[in-house]
Order: structure tokens, then C-alpha cells, then sequence
């Protein structure tokens, strides 16, 4: 219930703070006068690659729910296939960037997902929650969607070198890292509770 929320909010809201905390920084202030970016051609993006997905798949398993886990099945195969392709090519294009600032990008990722994983699962226990929904804040806090920032990467920026890597990067970190606390989440109880 949590996800399906942050994801519409996140559809609108995004863009707009994209724009707003680009502008503070000078380098990234000058790259987003050139390029340009509407935020509301971005929004419009964003809303067609996650907002319509989305309300199709919660409109499907409302009224035909066998059918919407068949086709889940088919789609979670189809999406990680589809990432991992959009990856690959996002490492290829930035082969040689990759090879001089591979250490700089790797502790940058890392850092800021550890920084993310803290901040949710830290906000989740300040605010009292049961043990699931801690798990749920620090995984949603903790992983970005790094497909839809390739996708808006080469759709807004041309495929700028320095930010496709990062994204790409960012995409093959989160599968690590999510999978690495998962893991360790798997072999913890949940204890639950009322909120």
C-alpha cells in the first residue's frame, strides 16, 4: 500500500525537485540550462512509464486477479530482462569513462545507499513502526529505481557519460544490496505489532 502511494506522489513530485535541486548546484544548474528539461514533459514520462503501468495493473487484479498474477509472473522476467539489457548498454556506451572513474562512482553508490538504508530504517523505529513495515520504509528508501533514471538519463540528457554510468552502476548496486539485506532480513523474525 505504502509503494503504490510513493509511487503516484513520486510521478508529480520528482520532476519538480529534479529541477529545483539541480539548480543549487552550478555545474548541474549549467547542464540543465543547456538540455532544457520541462518538468512537465518529464512528469508526463515518468507518468507514462510508471503512473499507467501502475493503474493498469491495480485496475487488472482488482477485477480479474487470476489473470493479474499470470501476467505478473511474465512481466517480472520481462522488467528484470529489460533493466539488465538498458544496464549493459548504458556500461558499453560509458566503457571508457567506466575504466578511469569505476572507485569514485562505486563509493559514491554505495555510500548514498548506505546513507538511504540508514535514514529509512532509522525513520521507520523513530516513528514507532512494527518490524515489517521498517523493512518495507528502509527497502524503499534504500532502493531507487534505477531503470526509470537510465530511461529519463537518454531521454532528457542524451545519454550524458558521468550520469548513465552512475545510474547503470546504481542498478547493478541496488540488485546487490537489496539482495544482501534480504538475505540477512530472511533469517531474522518479524516481530509484529499494532501501530
Amino acid at each position: 500500500m505504502f509503494n503504490r502511494y510513493c509511487n503516484i506522489i513520486g510521478n508529480i513530485y520528482d520532476p519538480y525537485k529534479f529541477r529545483i535541486l539541480g539548480s543549487f548546484y552550478a555545474p548541474t544548474a549549467q547542464i540543465l540550462k543547456e538540455v532544457a528539461i520541462e518538468p512537465m514533459a518529464m512528469v508526463q514520462l515518468v507518468f507514462m512509464l510508471l503512473g499507467v503501468p501502475l493503474f493498469l495493473g491495480m485496475w487488472v487484479n482488482y477485477w480479474k486477479p487470476r489473470l493479474a498474477k499470470s501476467i505478473a509472473r511474465v512481466l517480472k522476467i520481462v522488467s528484470l530482462l529489460f533493466f539488465v539489457v538498458l544496464i549493459c548498454i548504458a556500461l558499453y556506451a560509458n566503457r571508457i569513462i567506466l575504466v578511469d572513474y569505476i572507485w569514485y562512482v562505486f563509493w559514491l553508490v554505495v555510500i548514498h545507499n548506505l546513507i538511504a538504508f540508514i535514514s529509512g530504517f532509522s525513520l521507520a523505529k523513530l516513528v514507532g513502526l512494527n518490524t515489517a513495515n521498517t523493512r518495507t520504509i528502509t527497502i524503499e528508501t534504500g532502493i531507487q529505481n534505477s531503470g526509470l533514471g537510465l530511461l529519463l538519463i537518454v531521454t532528457f540528457f542524451d545519454g550524458l557519460g558521468g550520469m548513465a554510468l552512475l545510474a547503470a552502476f546504481w542498478g547493478i548496486w541496488h540488485l546487490v544490496s537489496g539482495l544482501l539485506l534480504a538475505s540477512f532480513w530472511s533469517s531474522r523474525e518479524i516481530i509484529t505489532k499494532e501501530i
